[in-house]
């Protein structure tokens, strides 16, 4: 099982820098189809919003690589969520609000954004994921 997720997703303290490696190395592998064809390959990634999550991922090593980077920035909120008066939230806030009934975790777009920015990401490669 694993820590986090459905019982089949495995985690390794290796995959942070094993993924760094695989995006360079799909970095790599587009240049040399695009040089051989005459077309840029995009290369884009889904990536969570939640600081946990974030903290596995070399942000600023694999920016270079990245064409685009969509942040998870929905379902923040959920069943999933315990405590007194919780029943329900914003899928998707863009910034706290004061009546969120959930008063341990304030997760927000702008907070998501943020921290992507901080630890090294572009701002002009990132999308902010919505639920609709």
């Amino acid at each position: 099982g694993s820590a986090n997720g459905h019982f089949g997703n495995h985690t390794s303290p290796s995959d942070t820098a094993n993924y760094t490696a695989l995006m360079a190395e799909f970095r790599n592998q587009l240049n040399a189809q695009g040089a051989a064809d005459h077309t840029y390959y995009r290369l884009t990634a889904a990536v969570p919003s939640g600081g946990n999550d974030m903290a596995k991922i070399q942000v600023s090593s694999v920016a270079p690589y990245l064409d685009t980077v969509g942040i998870m920035s929905y379902d923040m909120h959920g069943a999933w969520e315990q405590g007194a008066g919780v029943k329900t939230n914003f899928q998707a806030p863009l910034y706290p609000s004061p009546n969120d009934p959930d008063t341990t975790d304030h997760f927000t777009v702008d907070e998501a954004v943020q921290r992507w920015q901080g630890a090294g990401m572009p701002a002009s490669k990132l999308l902010v994921g919505v639920p609709f």
